[in-house]
C-alpha cells in the first residue's frame, strides 16, 4: 500500500476557537519604529467566543459542530458517537484511522477505552510535532 492510498483512510478532526472581537482580543496599529508599540483591548465584558469541531476524510466530512461551554471527555465521546463513528467507513474506507491532536480530553482514559471498544484505530501523533492536521487550515 502506498502513502497516497494510506492517507485516504485517515479522518482528521479538530476544534477551532474563534474570539468574537478579533484574533486575540487586542488591536494593533502601525506605529513609528522609533517608538514602542502600544496596544489596546477591545474587550469590555469578555467579548465572547465560539468553538466549532469538524471531522474531514477523503470521502466526506462531518457537520460543523458548535461546542457550548467547556467540553469534558464524556461530551467528546457523545460527539464522536454521533458525528464520527457512523460515517467512518464511508469517509475513510473499511480500515479507517482517526487523527486528532493531543488535547487532554482526547487522551483521557475514557476516550481511549471508547476507541478500543469501538475498534477505532487512532493515528499516533507525537507531542511537539508539526501540526499536519488538514482541519487546522479549513
Amino acid at each position: 500500500m502506498s502513502w497516497t492510498t494510506e492517507w485516504t483512510s485517515v479522518i482528521f478532526s479538530d476544534e477551532k476557537r474563534f474570539n468574537l472581537d478579533g484574533p486575540d482580543g487586542f488591536q494593533y496599529y502601525w506605529h513609528c519604529l522609533k517608538q514602542k508599540e502600544q496596544y489596546y483591548s477591545t474587550r469590555q465584558q469578555g467579548g465572547g467566543s465560539l468553538i466549532v469541531w469538524l471531522a474531514v476524510g477523503f470521502g466526506g466530512r462531518s457537520s460543523l459542530v458548535f461546542i457550548k461551554g467547556r467540553q469534558n471527555h464524556k461530551d467528546y465521546i457523545k460527539q464522536l458517537e454521533t458525528e464520527l463513528l457512523p460515517y467512518g467507513s464511508d469517509w475513510g474506507g473499511e480500515n479507517w484511522i482517526h487523527q486528532q491532536d493531543g488535547a487532554s480530553i482526547h487522551s483521557a482514559q475514557g476516550v481511549k477505552k471508547w476507541f478500543d471498544d469501538n475498534n477505532v484505530q487512532v493515528f499516533p501523533w507525537p507531542a511537539k510535532s508539526p501540526d499536519l492536521n488538514i482541519v487546522e487550515n479549513v
